[in-house]
């Protein structure tokens, strides 16, 4: 144990100071207080410098079987996952879950259809079924025009097509405008019609795909899940429309290939 010590502190007067150990014990104290003001520096540091963990985002894992077949799921619902796995997500829209199909019976192959499979949402109750690649990236649309057949002398058609759902020209959101024009409406008729009855006339046009189309539709091909009978296991995507934020314990994926019908819930953590 030190019990003396001096040395001689130099100023520029030329005086000297004397330090003794009896002077020590006031000074240790100090000792706790500086580490814990050093300890909490480094604290603050550490907290400030290193990235919190990252939020797992998915893909979160479901799975359900019945008597002859199991389905093993994983639903995507990141923008920035969906659109690394099939290059466009919709600006958010569609949400895809990758689907392993396993039958389990060897001589008792299994009937799958993409329409079997639907999307459930238990917090707004949305129920979407699967796109068809070309639905997605096709280039057909339908034109919808109305035509009123007259009793009268005169047969008039209006004008002003409707644009009705696409025949494989991608999704339109529903509640979009729709233009049906009356007699006396602005859009008008040719002819006088005495008759109310009308009839519809329907024309598919197809536009000329771009290359980015073209080379979009054959990724979404190669990844989709395959249809018909499997007698083993096959696996593939499914691409989901989906209005908003969902969170994975929100979601179920339904199964209507089987009787009874399989129900997959997702959980949120990785399998």
């Amino acid at each position: 144990m030190l019990t003396h010590c001096s040395c001689n502190n130099v100023h520029s007067s030329g005086a000297s100071f004397r330090y003794t150990g009896s002077m020590l014990p006031n000074l240790v104290p100090l000792r706790g207080f500086w580490s814990a003001v050093v300890l909490l520096a480094l604290s603050s540091f550490h907290s400030t410098q290193l990235p919190a963990a990252d939020k797992f985002v998915g893909p979160y894992p479901g799975t359900s079987k019945a008597a002859t077949v199991q389905i093993d799921a994983e639903l995507y619902l990141d923008k920035a996952q969906v659109e690394s796995l099939i290059g466009n997500s919709m600006d958010g829209y569609l949400v895809v879950v990758k689907v392993k199909v396993s039958p389990l019976r060897a001589k008792e192959p299994v009937r799958l259809f993409r329409d079997d499979f639907v999307l459930v949402s238990a917090k707004d109750g949305q129920r979407s079924q699967p796109f068809a690649p070309e639905q997605l990236a096709g280039t057909s649309t339908m034109v919808v025009s109305q035509v009123l057949i007259s009793a009268g002398p005169v047969e008039g058609q209006q004008r002003g097509p409707v644009w009705g759902p696409p025949a494989g020209g991608g999704p339109v959101p529903m509640g979009g405008p729709r233009r049906i024009d009356t007699p006396g409406s602005s859009g008008g008729s040719i002819g006088t019609p005495t008759a109310g009855a009308t009839g519809v006339k329907q024309e598919i046009r197809d536009d000329k795909a771009t290359d980015s189309q073209t080379e979009w539709l054959d990724l979404l091909k190669a990844k989709v899940l395959a249809e018909g009978e499997i007698g083993e296991t096959v696996e593939g995507l499914l691409y989901f429309p989906l209005n908003g934020k969902h969170k994975p314990k929100q979601m179920t994926l339904l199964f209507n290939g089987t009787w009874p019908k399989l129900e997959l819930s997702f959980e949120e953590k990785k399998r």
